[in-house]
């Protein structure tokens, strides 16, 4: 069985969830009530009374014959529209009553309504308690199995006192005044650890998204992957240990999209315990974490179009893949900017600035398999160790606009302007004069606004 949980110190009996449909949606409000109906299943043509604060209707005197789908209150109250929402049933009454969520299936009169599955399945069942429709407030989800496909929890902006560990088969979407509206910094749900549970997100399913999530304050990891899943807009900070920590077996990697790990005691991204273990970070951002911005292993890791600044040790280890990406300002004995390079990484369009150790570094010669249009300077050992020079590496002052506020657009004295690959646009079939600035910053070139991957979203650090 897939598990789902979003718990909150699990003070009551486990509901269940066993025949609950894949297409379940489910939704998560801090003004919502644990006592709610929760869900709804997008398949139907009811209307959907989750994306509320109250319960559309509760009743205590739900009452039901052995074995039976049939689901009588005396009280009544229910109507057509409330087919394909969630009943939740939070009292057992006499008989008794399996609590739990189960959908409504057939509406048949105004006291009378079939749900999915017996809930009374020992002995004839009366004065149970149960609620229609209206948010759950993120106490506890209980444990889900997905059967046939994948549920959708809508988590709204807010400050949850909760933690997630999850199971393969769901989706973890925040939002703040609508379902799909992406929100960006502050307005994005948190999950506060408040320096009280260990992990904010805890997972060992395989395929869940994460997106439009924050989590801080943890006592261990932020975020403790034991999975292989995706995130997206996630920012975890303030951790006392990492903030992304990825403990799955070996040569398994996750993807990161807009992640941001920052001011974490010990990494902003481990690899874990498994040697095999990488990331795929895209436009991400770590930064200001006590070790390292992205602990390395043997499988190597992608960095593309991300920064890793300020950190206490190595800003990137043994990173395989490195394009349009910024490692600079990390401070620590003996760091690099980007150190182990692997074997057969290809790096380009890259900039090392002001580490304390070398900007790009590798333990054996010619590592890279692939090393050119990339920037160093201002690192205090040196540039390159173990690499050798690609033909069009540029060695200038990169004049980052304000990289102590995590600004890393250049301006027109930038020696990573317009030095990148492409520097004819028509090697890659396009027209005109455009020219790759090495780096993050590809927006025409000036610094006044944030940078925009050719063909990408526009992504604004910090």
């Amino acid at each position: 069985m897939k598990k789902l949980l979003l718990a909150l110190g699990l003070l009551c009996p486990v509901p269940v969830f066993a025949a609950l449909p894949s297409d379940t949606t489910w939704e998560v409000r801090t003004t919502g009530s644990d006592n709610n109906g929760g869900c709804f299943d997008t398949g139907g043509a009811g209307t959907d009374y989750s994306q509320q604060d109250a319960a559309q209707l509760s009743l205590t005197d739900l009452a039901q014959t052995l074995s039976s789908t049939t689901l009588t209150s005396a009280t009544g109250g229910f109507t057509s529209a409330m087919v394909d929402n969630c009943i939740q049933i939070t009292g057992a009454g006499t008989g008794a009553f399996t609590l739990g969520f189960y959908e409504i299936t057939v509406f048949t009169d105004t006291n009378t309504v079939t749900i999915d599955r017996t809930a009374c399945s020992t002995a004839n069942c009366s004065g149970g308690t149960g609620a229609v429709g209206g948010a759950l407030a993120g106490g506890d989800l209980g444990n889900k199995p997905a059967e046939a496909g994948t549920h959708t929890i809508y988590i709204k902006a807010g400050t949850y006192t909760s933690s997630i560990t999850s199971g393969a088969g769901s989706n973890w979407y925040g939002y703040n005044a609508s379902r799909g509206d992406h929100p960006t910094g502050t307005d994005r749900p948190l999950i506060d650890c408040a320096s009280t549970r260990v992990n904010g997100i805890t997972t060992d399913g395989q395929t869940q998204v994460f997106r439009n999530l924050r989590v801080a304050n943890c006592t261990g990891d932020g975020i403790l992957e034991t999975g292989n899943n995706y995130y997206w807009n996630v920012k975890s900070s303030s951790n006392s240990s990492s903030g992304f920590e990825h403990k799955y077996a070996n040569n398994q990697g996750i993807m990161c999209f807009l992640c941001e790990a920052a001011s974490n005691s010990n990494n902003g991204f481990d690899y874990g315990s498994s040697t095999g273990n990488y990331y795929h970070i895209y436009a991400g951002y770590t930064h200001d974490n006590g070790l390292r911005g992205l602990e390395g292993a043997s499988g190597g890791h992608i960095f593309i179009w991300s920064v890793a600044e300020t950190n206490a040790s190595h800003g990137v280890e043994n990173p395989g893949h490195v394009v349009n990406s910024v490692s600079h300002g990390n401070t620590g004995v003996g760091s690099d900017g980007y150190t182990s390079i692997t074997s057969g990484g290809i790096i380009f369009n890259s900039a090392a600035t002001s580490n304390a150790d070398y900007g790009f570094s590798a333990s054996a010669l010619s590592s890279a398999r692939r090393f050119d249009y990339n920037g160093y300077n201002g690192n205090t050992t040196g540039g390159l160790l173990n690499i050798t020079a690609g033909p069009r590496d540029v060695t200038g002052a990169p004049n980052f606009t304000a990289p102590s506020s995590g600004d890393f657009t250049i301006n027109a004295s930038s020696a990573l302007l317009a030095t990148g690959f492409p520097q004819d646009g028509a090697e890659i079939g396009l027209t005109g004069d455009y020219q790759a600035n090495i780096g993050v910053d590809q927006d025409d070139n000036t610094p006044t606004a944030p940078f925009q991957p050719v063909g990408g979203p526009t992504i604004i650090i910090r």
